[in-house]
């Protein structure tokens, strides 16, 4: 068994290793946005409460240890990269993949959690409201939080990547 898993590991990390390291910087992304987000409405009363889709003023935001975990994140997979351009569309294919799983989260969240489907399945088109609004909720969180977060991360990477070079080659 552990030989079989050893020998698979070998070869997703041999032939799709850039696959592998998008997948793992989506993953982190996605995480940090839910966290952000499930802590802001569990923890504020007023948001838990009132069972409150979208405010402008208690909105969720990234706190220093978010921060910290995305550009430690972003170095690492910056350093794992194969070349520049795996990069740039690693950085880019993160940031969608994770602004998606972020709103699935953030309309399921305002569908099944806060119970608002009840109230929004009674007409045919009424629930484009909850992931309009999810929508506006993730983007807030991303754009220029993460998205700055995450470009400073990789050109932190890039950065140690040139002035080592040889120290990453074989990674």
């Amino acid at each position: 068994m552990y030989a079989r898993f050893k020998s698979f590991a070998k070869r997703i990390l041999a032939g799709n290793r850039t696959v592998l390291v998008v997948t793992l910087w989506t993953v982190v992304i996605a995480f940090v946005i839910i966290e952000v987000f499930w802590l802001k409405y569990e923890t504020t009363a007023r948001l838990k409460t009132y069972d409150i889709i979208y405010t402008r003023y208690d909105a969720p935001g990234l706190q220093a240890l978010d921060v910290l975990v995305l550009v430690v994140a972003s170095l690492l997979f910056s350093l794992l990269a194969y070349n520049p351009v795996d990069l740039v569309y690693g950085y880019l294919a993160s940031i969608f993949l994770s602004f998606c799983i972020g709103v699935l989260y953030v309309f399921l969240y305002i569908w099944f959690v806060q119970g608002h489907g009840a109230y929004f399945s009674a007409n045919p088109f009424d629930w484009e409201v909850p992931l309009y609004f999810a929508m506006l909720n993730v983007f807030r969180m991303m754009f220029p939080g993460v998205v700055a977060t995450c470009l400073i991360g990789v050109a932190i990477g890039v950065f140690v990547r040139a002035v080592l070079p040889y120290k990453f080659q074989s990674i």
